[in-house]
């Protein structure tokens, strides 16, 4: 089994933005989650080993030492291989492994076969095993997805009790709140149906594409319809599995990221417990670069719901911004800072729930 306190299942990019963040968590938050890392495709197609490598580097000094963490390549071309034929999961794995890194493969029913014979001659796999990442469309027929199931377990020689499923419904914001309750509803109990998995994860994502909905040099709200949907759905099975929480952070699950807009605004995204706050400049080619990212941190300081510089290292350098003992920084570290406290946050906050929610039902069944 995963350990009771693995609550939350950050789904990041694995770039230097997110994985500042990861390395900056403090010890409370850092125990409560596991992060869930996308390796973006390389733009380079003849450098895959190099681009595989450098990734494998930093992701293991953001997230080394005993803890394990999925990694997935969803967003390579099924086709892609490396300089001497090998399948990229391979080397993926082997380069993580160099750098002391714990890597548990990610298997979805859009891959390829040859996907699949190279998680299964992963030497690790039985030590660490699996997480199969279900989308939408894996939930038509409960009998095909069981069958589909029943059958990775046989070609990968693991047990139920080795494999993590994640329900990943990405993003919910053109979703109704009721087909959003049944589908998650179905997702979880056809899983618990099939069998008895390692954990069960539920993971969506209501933060917008672009900041658009809020007006320039303002400050507005998104809400975070994620949290309040996995709180409904962990009490609703709370008596019979402990479904972990998963959010795609503070950006769109399809941001891809590494293509400058000289029209990008200004912002910091600010997470509350049900709520984005989003302090808003104006384009950067209105001014020059990040000079507008001070005045931003002042406002931010300025409000109550900062919660202040001991919170989190983003709330740290939020603070120093403001204050102007640090420079305003690029798009990639405000990133790390915003992303810094949102896991913060998040963690903190699911732990407190899953807190909550235990005590209500032991409580019930005295």
């Amino acid at each position: 089994m995963y350990p009771e306190n693995e609550l939350y299942v950050p789904m990041l990019k694995a770039k230097q933005g997110e994985l500042n963040a990861l390395s900056h968590l403090k010890d409370g938050a850092q125990c409560l989650l596991k992060p869930f890392l996308d390796i973006p495709r390389p733009t380079d197609v003849t450098g895959v080993d190099v681009y595989l490598k450098k990734v494998s580097g930093k992701i293991g000094q953001a997230w080394g030492g005993e803890d394990t963490f999925y990694v997935d390549l969803s967003d390579f071309p099924l086709q892609l291989r490396c300089g001497n034929g090998r399948h990229p999961l391979a080397v993926c794995h082997e380069s993580l492994h160099e750098v002391g890194g714990k890597p548990i493969p990610v298997y979805g029913f859009d891959r390829d076969d040859d996907y699949l014979r190279a998680i299964c001659r992963l030497p690790e796999l039985g030590r660490w095993g699996l997480c199969v990442r279900l989308d939408e469309d894996d939930f038509v027929s409960e009998e095909e997805l069981g069958g589909r199931i029943n059958q990775l377990l046989t070609l990968t020689g693991l047990s139920m009790r080795d494999v993590d499923i994640l329900i990943d419904l990405r993003s919910i914001i053109a979703v109704s709140p009721q087909a959003l309750m049944g589908i998650a509803r179905r997702g979880v109990a056809w899983v618990l149906g099939i069998g008895r998995f390692r954990s069960i994860t539920l993971a969506a994502s209501n933060f917008p594409k672009d900041v658009s909905g809020v007006r320039r040099d303002s400050v507005g709200f998104v809400e975070r319809r994620e949290f309040a949907l996995w709180q409904e759905i962990h009490e609703a099975f709370s008596r019979q599995v402990r479904v972990r929480f998963g959010d795609y952070g503070i950006v769109h699950p399809d941001f891809v990221g590494g293509i400058i807009a000289p029209n990008r605004n200004a912002k910091i995204r600010y997470t509350l417990e049900s709520s984005w706050m989003i302090v808003r400049g104006h384009a950067v080619n209105e001014t020059q670069g990040a000079i507008q990212n001070p005045e931003l941190s002042e406002t931010l300081v300025s409000r109550r719901e900062f919660l202040g510089p001991q919170f989190s290292w983003g709330d740290d350098y939020i603070n120093k911004c403001a204050a102007r003992e640090v420079g305003p920084g690029n798009p990639t570290t405000w990133v790390s800072v915003d992303t810094s406290h949102h896991l913060a946050l998040t963690s903190s906050q699911v732990a407190n729930a899953v807190q909550v929610i235990t005590r209500a039902t032991e409580g019930a069944r005295v």
